[in-house]
């Protein structure tokens, strides 16, 4: 099953941060979400076995977008 970014978006919603992600599905989420500016994030590492994020924030550009769905 392929994770969405959007619907990995709504996951985060609600979340206490900055909240560090691991896999290489949420962090490639979180590298698009990131790059449209819908959260504050830094990749440490894209390697497939030792993915991992730290996401600090969901931006008011990624709430908005929320909120329209």
């Amino acid at each position: 099953m392929k994770l969405e970014p959007m619907d990995f978006l709504r996951e985060l919603q609600g979340r206490e941060f900055p909240l560090v992600v691991t896999g290489q599905p949420a962090v490639a989420c979180v590298e698009m979400l990131h790059t449209v500016g819908f959260v504050n994030a830094v990749v440490i590492s894209s390697d497939p076995e030792l993915a991992e994020a730290r996401v600090h924030q969901i931006t008011e550009l990624g709430r908005r977008a929320l909120a329209k769905r």
